[in-house]
């Protein structure tokens, strides 16, 4: 994506077409981008972040391809718009995904280095490019861009769906679940057989000799857990987490080797085979205004963000400074360090409060500096200006999310993720035309970067706006919810979520109430660890408190948004 500004001037080099079609084929790639991203969502709750990985890259490549054999621009249209476009948006979306699928705490540290990778993109492909086109032309270049495109299934491979991994720790945890219970059952029932051949109930796994099977050995062990308490444990136990393991193994048995193979490359999650498809949105965020506010202000940053990278190399060489690919590689890198090290600032304690008012100053440095890029005239000015741009707008596209569900909550951050770049869509399909336009009518890309500011600007203005509305709204509802809070009786123990021995269990009414409402504490609800027994979990007294307080406010604010 940031270096299509390389490939704007290929394209107009190649079919010498007005500045304004030659920056079409761009702006439909990307605003596809955006507009796939809810259907990316789709694909990874349905199927797996691999599943839509795999097709992005098989898509992208093959736009490459015919755009390299491409007689006229108008066949970019479908090569380098829909194909590369649809392709780039089922590549991207998966990143973000599992990401918050993944991490809760650190999530502001995690999207930021898992973001820098198109800092890191942007800092090294664009001089690759440019090289790649004075060394090998237009046609072999293309070539072998798709060539280096099709690493994407590689790194699909490397996205390990979360169902894969709750597989591992599931047999884990019955593993040690079954030990546990296992030594219990022997200290009282004195000695155990191995069950002979195929009658073993983990499928086969305590198979023995013929010669270990006329002589059983005793198992005696000593638990002093259960001589202390002494309670005789149920043999029914330790054959259902037995028969548990081996429902595992015979899963992973029903599959042959070709069944195996698909299952790896495009997966489907575990827990939602046979299961009937869940709704994919939130369409109820439509109706929220505060909501609604954010997705224009991401349509205005859209197009400043997708019009300086489109234009600035053909500014660079408009200002005699051919080394053009030396200032975007300079962006590059001040976006990668924008992102991680906005990822590490947002998650401060002293800033997470206030990171929707970060979030807008960074809009508003970002403006300023897509302002001072038509004032630069030498190379030195333009890398410090696209620099600080580029820091800016890499902090911002990080961030996104985590501002998202610091002021949406985390069970809707999906949905309105979606629903946001399908926003931003619309500005990157007016943004590059019409500063195409401003330059065909004045003759100068300095014009492109006024409007890229301004739009910065108004970006900025509307976050606040939003960030205020949510506030105040917060506000509000905490206020009604604390009532219920006070008031409203505990849930059953089903229900009760559990917090970890090393989060601090707060024992006076105030710490109480804070510990209730700290976001930092990682809340699991029992059900979730299939009723095992762990020594490391127990009961919080203000865990079940802190839930039907949220419950209440989060269930005010949905009702709000569907009146």
């Amino acid at each position: 994506m940031r270096s299509d500004g390389v490939f704007y001037l290929q394209f107009q080099e190649r079919f010498n077409q007005s500045k304004q079609l030659t920056a079409w084929p761009s702006s439909i790639s990307f605003t596809l981008q955006c507009f796939i991203a809810p259907v990316a969502t789709a694909f990874c709750n349905r199927y797996s972040v691999r599943t839509s990985v795999h097709l992005g890259t098989f898509l992208l490549v093959t736009g490459m391809v015919i755009t390299a054999f491409a007689p006229n621009i108008y066949l970019l249209f479908l090569s380098y718009s829909v194909l590369q476009g649809i392709g780039r948006g089922l590549i991207l979306a998966p990143g973000i995904f599992i990401v918050n699928m993944y991490f809760n705490k650190w999530m502001g540290v995690a999207l930021g280095l898992a973001s820098a990778g198109t800092g890191v993109g942007t800092l090294a492909f664009p001089p690759l490019f440019e090289w790649l086109f004075d060394t090998f032309h237009y046609k072999d270049a293309f070539l072998i861009i798709g060539g280096i495109a099709t690493f994407g299934w590689i790194i699909g491979m490397l996205l390990r769906p979360l169902s894969m991994h709750k597989e591992v720790i599931q047999e884990r945890l019955l593993r040690d679940e079954l030990s546990r219970k296992g030594k219990s059952f022997s200290s009282w029932y004195g000695s155990i057989g191995s069950p002979q051949g195929d009658q073993s109930p983990i499928g086969g796994y305590g198979k023995t000799s013929e010669q270990d099977n006329k002589n059983p050995t005793d198992l005696t062990l000593i638990s002093p857990e259960s001589e202390m308490l002494g309670n005789k444990p149920n043999p029914k136990e330790v054959y259902q987490v037995i028969a548990e393991i081996d429902m595992l193994r015979q899963q992973r048995r029903k599959e042959n080797c070709f069944r195996a193979c698909l299952g790896t490359i495009f997966p489907v999650e575990g827990e939602k085979r046979g299961k009937r498809r869940r709704r994919l949105f939130d369409w109820s965020l439509f109706k929220d205004f505060p909501f609604l506010v954010m997705c224009v202000s991401m349509a205005f940053f859209n197009i400043a963000q997708k019009t300086v990278f489109t234009f600035l190399p053909a500014y660079c060489e408009q200002q005699g400074v051919p080394e053009y690919g030396v200032v975007v590689s300079v962006a590059g890198a001040g976006d990668t360090l924008g992102r991680i090290a906005a990822g590490l600032l947002m998650d401060r304690p002293f800033v997470r409060p206030f990171r929707g008012a970060a979030y807008s100053l960074v809009l508003f440095i970002a403006g300023g500096a897509a302002l001072v890029i038509p004032f630069s005239k030498s190379l030195l000015l333009l890398c410090v200006a696209s620099s600080i741009y580029g820091s800016m707008v890499g902090a911002s596209v990080s961030q996104k999310s985590t501002v998202l569900a610091a002021l949406l909550g985390k069970e809707t951050v999906n949905s309105a993720f979606g629903i946001l770049y399908a926003f931003q869509g619309l500005g990157t399909l007016t943004g590059p035309p019409l500063s195409g336009a401003l330059r065909d009518k004045f003759g100068d890309y300095k014009f492109a970067f006024y409007l890229s500011g301004g739009s910065m600007f108004n970006a900025g203005l509307l976050v606040a706006i939003s960030v205020l509305l949510f506030a105040l709204r917060r506000l509000r509802y905490e206020k009604r919810g604390s009532h219920q809070f006070d008031t409203q009786p505990t849930s059953s123990s089903e229900k009760s979520p559990v917090i970890f021995n090393n989060n601090p269990l707060h024992t006076s009414s105030n710490e109480a109430l804070s510990g209730a409402l700290d976001e930092s504490a990682p809340l699991i609800k029992q059900d979730e660890i299939a009723g095992l027994e762990d020594s490391r979990v127990q009961t919080s007294p203000f865990a079940e408190r802190r839930y039907v307080h949220e419950q209440s406010i989060d269930s005010l604010i949905k009702a709000q948004r569907i009146a």
